[in-house]
């Protein structure tokens, strides 16, 4: 009996790592969910920010055919830097995503490999499956009232 209380043991063991790594895996999806959001108010800041510029600067073709063409050129200019700076902001915001996602996926695959090897040091030991199942029963418990 002590040597399926310490299998127990070493499975609630198992089970409260797991959790740990669970809440540190919800606490790196709510600060990347963060970033987004901050990404997206930035984004809808900005773009609030270049509808108005152009709302109060929009002219009809009449106007702009009567705008000087050095006015005309140098708005033409404007506008093409903010494209281009909105072009670069798209770039590193896109690269930033692209290593939060691989981040994601490492951290998602080193857990499978811990959770692997915990697991097969335990399934090395042959337990018979009623006693499995009673321990995996209890686990099950265990893991409700943790929860």
């Amino acid at each position: 009996m002590s040597v399926l209380s310490k299998k127990l043991e070493s499975k609630t063991e198992a089970v409260v790592i797991l959790h740990e790594a669970l809440e540190q895996c919800k606490k790196e999806r709510d600060e990347f969910r963060q970033m987004a959001e901050q990404v997206m108010s930035r984004y809808q800041l900005l773009r609030k920010t270049l509808s108005q510029g152009t709302q109060s600067e929009t002219l009809s073709a009449k106007a702009l055919g009567q705008m000087p063409s050095k006015k005309l050129a140098y708005l033409l200019v404007e506008s093409r830097e903010a494209n281009r700076a909105l072009e670069r902001e798209l770039v590193e915001i896109s690269t930033k995503l692209t290593d939060a996602e691989g981040d994601i996926k490492l951290l998602r695959q080193q857990l499978r490999t811990s959770f692997n090897q915990s697991a097969s040091t335990v399934e090395s030991h042959s337990i018979p499956n009623d006693e499995r199942q009673d321990l995996i029963s209890h686990l099950e418990r265990l893991t409700a009232q943790v929860c």
